[in-house]
């Protein structure tokens, strides 16, 4: 076959030589876009599972750890709770709160004194810490990949009024404005992250995030 091929002229040797590059050039190509796929499968979401997990009652006996932050400004609050008892912990205040059998009473950190307390605390009353709330504006969510353990879900500002003015009695309006949920899991919820710019500025009228 080698006495055939240099019998060729130099025009008819060029043609098979190209021609042979080209197709060991398209193999290649085939090949590398094969292990592409192998190497990186689309990753898929378990919409019910995260649901599942977001739905699970927490019981009698766990610690919510709450971040806000507004603008530059960041509150944090600690919700302790057991059995009997509910303690309360906010960054912006210099008293912690203990709730028994429905009744509040405040309490000095240094020392430890118990006084009763009657006033509201608006950190219980707010909605944006309302788990109940967040799992009921969740449950229709269409779950984005971030990694193997989050996600995300874009949720429209006028469906999550849905929700909000139903259990609250407002009538606030809303817009196609996304409020964005981002959740990190294993077999439990690890962390809840909830971007309510859009209810901010809707709402409050407010241009901080």
């Amino acid at each position: 076959m080698l006495g055939k091929f240099n019998e060729l002229n130099f025009k008819e040797k060029t043609t098979i030589i190209c021609g042979m590059i080209i197709l060991l050039v398209g193999i290649l190509v085939m090949g590398n876009g094969n292990n592409k796929m192998e190497l990186h499968p689309v990753p898929k979401i378990n919409n019910e599972k995260i649901k599942e997990i977001m739905n699970k009652d927490l019981g009698e006996d766990y610690t919510l750890t709450i971040k806000e932050t507004i603008g530059l400004t960041e509150n944090k609050y600690i919700f302790y709770r057991d059995e009997n008892l509910k303690l309360y912990e906010s960054s912006d205040q210099k008293y912690g709160y203990l709730e028994y059998k429905g009744k509040f009473f405040q309490m000095d950190g240094e020392t430890k004194e118990l006084t009763r307390y009657t006033e509201d605390l608006p950190f219980l009353k707010n909605p944006h810490f309302d788990l109940e709330l967040i799992k009921e504006f969740t449950n229709n969510c269409e779950y984005q990949y971030i990694s193997q353990s989050s996600a995300k879900c874009d949720i429209k500002l006028k469906d999550y009024l849905t929700y909000h003015n139903n259990k609250y009695g407002t009538s606030y309006i809303g817009n196609d404005n996304n409020i964005v949920f981002t959740v990190t899991y294993s077999d439990k919820i690890n962390e809840i992250n909830i971007d309510y710019t859009a209810f901010n500025k809707t709402v409050n009228l407010s241009e901080e995030n």
